[in-house]
């Protein structure tokens, strides 16, 4: 990890959380989620990027873009 930025991976599927951990973690400092409610708790001010699964069990797509859509890229 480089420490330049911070990328939050969120996806209520471990395996799919931590592929993209494994490809992400040598160039951004990542932040995993196994849920909605830790997605939501794992974004603060020092997060440059989201990576999100807005099917996610507890992240509505609604909730999980509102207050950081500016920030926030989310697929699914």
């Amino acid at each position: 990890m480089n420490g330049s930025a911070t990328v939050v991976i969120a996806d209520d599927e471990p395996t799919v959380t931590d592929m993209y951990a494994r490809q992400l973690r040598d160039r951004y400092a990542v932040r995993r989620a196994y849920s909605g409610e830790e997605a939501l708790s794992a974004l603060d001010e020092a997060v440059d990027a989201a990576l999100l699964d807005r099917r996610t069990r507890g992240c509505p797509a609604t909730r999980s873009s509102g207050g950081s859509a500016r920030k926030t890229s989310t697929a699914g």
